[in-house]
């Protein structure tokens, strides 16, 4: 396994070795060259002293973000964990998505992935595998 550490060292992740990483700026792409979908890894800090409300902050990217989704509705099926929200749906297109956000308060860590909704299950565990490994210090 691969490990990303970030550039003002706030957070971690690994990833596979047959994976490939691309960054620009504050966007990461994580993606198999021969796999179905990618993982897509942004992240900013709030304002010192802002107290990061997960689900509200995940509706507002999902407002923002997400074609074809009505955040309202959306809402009654994120899943809340101690250190993050989750989400996923198959918009208009048949396109599967999946968002995670994390947050300790200075990092905000929102993760997405897309495939098409045939081969959505096709690399599940390996999302997984990478979701479990990400930690904010």
């Amino acid at each position: 396994m691969n490990e990303y550490i970030s550039r003002h060292n706030t957070f971690s992740f690994r990833y596979p070795n047959d994976w490939e990483l691309e960054q620009e700026d504050n966007l990461l792409t994580v993606y198999n060259n021969n796999g179905v979908g990618a993982l897509n890894i942004s992240y900013y800090y709030p304002p010192k002293g802002y107290k990061v409300n997960k689900i509200n902050e995940l509706i507002d990217y999902l407002s923002e973000n997400a074609v074809g989704i009505n955040a309202a509705e959306t809402k009654q099926n994120i899943i809340a964990k101690e250190d993050h929200v989750y989400v996923d749906y198959i918009d208009k297109e048949k396109t599967y998505w999946q968002y995670w956000l994390f947050s300790d308060d200075k990092t905000v860590i929102i993760v997405t992935y897309n495939c098409e909704e045939p081969d959505r299950e096709k690399e599940r565990t390996v999302v997984k595998q990478i979701i479990e490994t990400l930690n904010i210090f």
